[in-house]
């Protein structure tokens, strides 16, 4: 027999208990009745009766125990599975304290492991320096019939740093020493005295290094470095901050293209080529420009930020933005810039993501019928379109088509899906391109996808991903930037380390691996420039026979420098990464 429900127990008790009381309610009845029959016959019928009751008392008696055992069964497992759950919390929540402490002492090991190579490298540095120095003075003795012993027991100084004839005591404590490299600290041990960096070399000191208010104070009074005061530095800083943006909050892309073009030396350039670009990272949307023909150009400390806001990059957040940075746009390409060896004119490129290059450009978007921002081709076109039938699109057209939709009430969809009027008008379309990263993340998760998609068995792909440690970050559905940097880390040649994959579509992550190599912070070479294209060549015909963002880490840490939330915290979070971004390009 099955086990019965607690229900159905509770009901069979009721049903028991209903029928004693039925038979005692009839005995009553015929006690009431023949009370006489049954006072004469009491030894006869009274006892039969009296037996009925107490066998009916003691079948619901057992039967409520049987109920009252089973439910303290039922509440008994419960409590068990509720203790099980805890201990399983406790031993996760156990774990993860387990894990942070192993991280952390992982982490202090490697920061233990990367500062004693520091010093190491610097050391080294100190000695090949010292010997080429002592080296040069010996030479120059030689000439002069001066014993050698004096230059051996010559004191040195202790820290001696070029910085473009910053130092102020005088006399020098490098004596008749000049360093030119303003890139080597140079750290000689022997004398106790250290130079006295003025305001200027110790806000570049402070910069290069990378310090935080709290390590430059410590600089000084743990190793013992001569440097001016935190608040010295934070008024050179304030005032190189106020040099470029001119204390103004509002976008001023003129006035920071003026101050930043005396920084560099563009006499053997016909003209000026700049990047403005755009793109949304964290809870912050940052606007910034670099010069394209400068070394290291993608660096982030080559970005000169024209406007950061706290939101999203909407058209109603963009709109009072863009319209004075296109302003600006046009003003530049009718006069030029002054610079020192005379006017240039400049050459705009536009970089952002499919969301900002169709949020300035007025477009509905990447997913519409024609999501494409540089032709009119449809979506459902591209496999099969041929290069003569692409169709480019333009400034002009895109303002038509604006004019349909905003004022004859025509439609996004029968206007080549443009919503409204562009945000920028003054850069042709040809200039607007994507950034490097989200062509490595397109690359990378269309190689993904196409593998799943067409593979007979995927398994080795999914061994190979998790082996070399790339993750979804929750809710995204693709690879971002870093994890794809990592997965064509394995398919370099220069890699000893690299976990080999030969699995379906070997050659589609070759062939992107070599246009991921060209993803570098200069100028390309002419002969690079062939190279990438026929990268990008074999990748697309490999395609065919298938059938098939670091600003934003630097503003992320600056913002937690500045608890808070609200209006005026934002504002502060906005003026401090400015600042960061100025004097990072001042000192660069």
């Amino acid at each position: 027999m099955g086990r019965l429900s607690n229900s159905r127990r509770k009901q069979k008790a009721a049903a028991a208990r209903i029928k004693l009381a039925k038979s005692i309610d009839e005995n009553n009845l015929n006690n009431q009745s023949g009370h006489d029959i049954v006072a004469q016959s009491d030894g006869v019928v009274a006892e039969p009766l009296e037996a009925e009751c107490d066998v009916l008392k003691s079948k619901v008696e057992d039967l409520g125990k049987h109920a009252k055992i089973n439910k303290n069964a039922v509440l008994t497992r419960q409590q068990q599975g509720i203790l099980k759950r805890k201990e399983e919390e406790k031993d996760e929540r156990r774990k993860r304290v387990q894990n942070a402490i192993d991280q952390r002492t992982e982490n202090r090991k490697t920061a233990r492991e990367s500062l004693k190579r520091r010093l190491e490298i610097n050391e080294n540095i100190h000695l090949k320096r010292r010997n080429i120095k002592l080296a040069e003075r010996n030479k120059e003795l030689e000439a002069k019939n001066v014993p050698i012993d004096t230059v051996i027991n010559e004191p040195s100084a202790s820290f001696c740093q070029s910085l473009n004839n910053d130092i102020i005591d005088s006399p020098n404590p490098c004596g008749d020493r000049n360093f030119t490299d303003d890139n080597e600290v140079m750290q000689y041990k022997g004398n106790t005295v250290s130079p006295k960096l003025n305001a200027e070399s110790s806000a570049r000191l402070k910069n290069l290094l990378g310090l935080s208010n709290r390590k430059y104070e410590l600089l000084s009074k743990q190793d013992g470095i001569n440097v001016a005061s935190i608040s010295t530095v934070k008024r050179v800083e304030a005032n190189i901050f106020d040099t470029y943006y001119r204390n103004s909050s509002a976008p001023d892309f003129y006035g920071l293209l003026e101050a930043a073009v005396d920084k560099q030396d563009f006499s053997n350039l016909p003209y000026i080529r700049i990047t403005i670009c755009g793109d949304k990272g964290g809870d912050s949307v940052k606007i910034c420009f670099f010069f394209n023909d400068i070394p290291y150009a993608l660096s982030v400390k080559k970005l000169i930020c024209i406007h950061t806001f706290v939101g999203d990059e909407s058209r109603e957040m963009l709109e009072a933005t863009m319209k004075k940075i296109d302003e600006d746009i046009l003003r530049l390409q009718k006069d030029g810039i002054a610079t020192k060896s005379g006017t240039k004119n400049v050459i705009f490129t536009y970089v952002g993501d499919c969301k900002y290059l169709c949020t300035s450009l007025g477009l509905q978007g990447g997913t519409a019928i024609y999501g494409c921002v540089n032709c009119l081709t449809k979506r459902i076109d591209w496999i099969n379109v041929q290069k003569e039938d692409i169709i480019p699109r333009t400034i002009d057209n895109i303002v038509s088509s604006a004019y349909e939709v905003i004022d004859n009430n025509g439609t996004s969809k029968s206007n080549t899906s443009v919503k409204n009027y562009p945000l920028i008008r003054n850069i042709p379309i040809s200039n607007f391109v994507p950034p490097p990263v989200h062509i490595l993340i397109s690359l990378v998760n269309t190689i993904i996808d196409c593998v799943r998609k067409f593979a007979d068995d995927s398994k080795p792909l999914e061994n190979f991903l998790a082996a070399t440690g790339v993750r979804l970050h929750f809710p995204a559905q693709s690879y971002e930037g870093n994890q794809c940097r990592k997965i064509m880390h394995n398919f370099r040649a220069d890699n000893e380390k690299r976990i080999a994959y030969n699995g379906f579509g070997l050659d589609l992550f070759d062939a992107a691996s070599q246009i991921e190599s060209y993803a570098v912070a200069r100028t390309l070479t002419e002969a690079e420039i062939n190279g990438l294209e026929s990268s990008i060549n074999l990748f697309f015909n490999l395609m065919l026979n298938y059938g098939n963002e670091s600003i934003h880490h630097v503003r992320n840490e600056l913002d937690r420098r500045i608890p808070g939330t609200g209006p005026q915290y934002n504002d502060k979070r906005n003026n401090f990464f400015k600042k960061n971004q100025a004097v990072a390009f001042h000192f660069s």
